[in-house]
């Protein structure tokens, strides 16, 4: 199982157009775009990443599994057959109907221990929060499963949000406008939003790095970064990454004098508290135990067939499928970045990023598929890339990453 799902895509159909056409329309707008006030602008971008990355995964007007058993008609299709599979979340919304939700999220644990037939394969290795999610979607909207799929999509879109706040308070405001329309353009969200559910743990977990870039403000943000953490990993583990991207945040605040060790320390302290009763407030609300969970998921995580491989195959293949997601000339800027601060003997918050990554490759926690299963560092690593790309080389980018995104799924078949 390589990082990528490759082989030619059988299906390309003239519905390309459609979302070539949106892209080019962003292009001849973007000016225009770029002044639009904060709310506008920010509800153009989530509009215009919801319609490309829905109309991107419809343009075939197919679907196939994996196992090519079957193959879907309607541009719906698309969407839905990748919530029909038995590995996807969407399985357990018949278990989470017959349960109800508290009482699922109570038994996740005992369930994954001892009935693993009877959960999908992805709800195995996570919390119980993205089935929940999409059983409380589903049930909103009269039991719809395109009405399911295209909210999960708008989820993923509205990751701009936390990427736009997530470099407004590290860089300003030029750089907050051009993050959110870089994320807009990102292959990596646009290919994924349309659906995996990856896209949502991206967006939850990028709200949590935004309130965590902004606790050297105040102990309330030190209290909501916990809280927010909280939510984040009821949908992934991979919100423990917080971990280590709260301590930079800390270092960064020391180096800079924005703040005394007495302090960096105790709003530490309060963002620990603040994790505790988010999981106390979710376990009492929900039924979702984060401590119980972990365990058993963790030990279903480990057995994957992914881990079968070469440690070093993943060590390398980790940080490219990300960077490729991200888009290459994301990539770039990014490197941009760290290169620029090391030069002026400044790292910042790319250097910590770039450290997590490498974190995260080296402990070999995550062995494959990162190409989605590392969305939830696509906001922060949007945010610090942006700095390095100008007003005039914008709309390059955006092409690049709309182009990429195109070519990636007229070119490589994928299950999303």
């Amino acid at each position: 199982m390589p990082p990528l799902f490759v082989r030619w895509h059988p299906l390309v159909g003239p519905e390309l157009a459609v979302p070539a056409a949106l892209g080019v329309g962003l292009w001849i707008l973007l000016p225009r775009v770029l002044g639009l006030p904060s709310v506008w602008f920010l509800a153009a971008l989530v509009l215009f990443a919801w319609a490309f990355a829905v109309t991107l995964a419809m343009q075939s007007g197919h679907a196939r599994t994996f196992s090519r058993c079957c193959q879907l008609e309607g541009y719906g299709a698309a969407l839905t057959v990748v919530l029909d599979r038995n590995d996807d979340y969407f399985f357990d919304v018949p278990r989470i109907e017959q349960l109800g939700p508290q009482t699922f999220a109570t038994r996740f644990p005992t369930i994954v221990r001892t009935d693993e037939q009877s959960l999908s394969l992805h709800s195995l290795t996570h919390p119980p929060g993205a089935p929940l999610l999409e059983w409380a979607m589903w049930r909103l909207t009269d039991r719809s499963e395109l009405a399911v799929a295209l909210l999960m999509a708008l989820i993923g879109a509205l990751g701009a949000l936390p990427a736009r706040a997530i470099a407004r308070e590290l860089s300003g405001e030029d750089a907050s406008r051009t993050a959110a329309v870089l994320f807009a353009c990102a292959p990596g969200v646009l290919l994924f939003s349309a659906t995996s559910a990856d896209a949502i743990f991206m967006t939850v977990t990028g709200v949590a790095v935004a309130a965590l870039v902004r606790e050297p403000r105040s102990d309330a943000w030190a209290g909501a970064t916990g809280a927010v953490t909280a939510v984040a990993l009821c949908f992934t583990w991979g919100a423990l990454a917080l971990g280590p991207i709260g301590l930079g945040v800390g270092l960064l605040a020391l180096r800079d004098g924005a703040d005394t060790r007495i302090r960096i320390l105790r709003r530490g302290a309060i963002a620990a508290a603040g994790l505790v009763a988010g999981w106390l407030a979710i376990r009492l609300l929900t039924g979702i135990d984060l401590v119980a969970d972990f365990l058993p998921t963790a030990t279903r995580q480990v057995s994957f067939i992914s881990y079968r491989r070469s440690y070093w195959y993943w060590l390398a293949g980790n940080v490219v499928a990300f960077l490729f997601v991200m888009g290459v000339a994301n990539a770039a800027s990014l490197v941009a970045t760290t290169v620029a601060r090391w030069r002026e003997r400044r790292p910042g918050m790319e250097t910590v990023l770039l450290a997590t990554l490498a974190l995260a490759s080296v402990s070999s926690v995550f062995r494959g598929e990162t190409d989605h299963n590392w969305l939830f560092f696509m906001p922060l690593a949007i945010a610090m890339a942006a700095s390095a790309v100008t007003e005039d080389s914008l709309r390059g980018a955006d092409v690049s990453g709309l182009g990429q995104a195109g070519l990636t799924e007229a070119l490589f078949y994928t299950g999303w």
